[in-house]
């Protein structure tokens, strides 16, 4: 793997880890300063999954840009996965602790991951990273 796409793998990465943080600000678990003016980042769920979806969208890609249409639809599931568990974990909470955050990703992750190999696996050629085309 080049340096390239380590870093460009990273920004994917980093994206997939902001839709939980996103998240978790809609919810109301960060706090600002009492003397600052207070910002609204998500004013509504809707938002919030539009964004979501798109950072998935646009992470998935950077992953892995070679294989666009497998790593695209792999990280549009893991970025919803990861939006859901993680509105679904902090729901019924009152505090959380920072570590807790790895819950919802490693779900994600596990979705997306899965989602990424039956993607390759059923419609990609092994070496190539071409898609695979039905004989006729």
């Amino acid at each position: 793997m080049k340096t390239f796409d380590k870093i460009l793998a990273a920004l994917g990465f980093l994206l997939l880890i902001a839709t939980c943080v996103l998240a978790m600000t809609y919810m109301g678990f960060t706090n600002q300063p009492r003397m600052t003016v207070k910002v609204v980042l998500i004013p509504n769920i809707q938002i919030l999954w539009l964004v979501n979806i798109g950072f998935g969208l646009i992470g998935g890609v950077l992953i892995n840009y070679r294989r666009i249409i497998a790593s695209a639809i792999s990280g549009l599931i893991t970025s919803v996965v990861i939006t859901g568990s993680t509105l679904l974990y902090i729901s019924f909470r009152t505090t959380i602790l920072n570590y807790e955050l790895l819950i919802p990703l490693f779900i994600g992750a596990a979705a997306g991951g899965m989602t990424y190999n039956f993607i390759i696996s059923k419609f990609y050629n092994d070496k190539e990273g071409k898609i695979r085309t039905p004989i006729i």
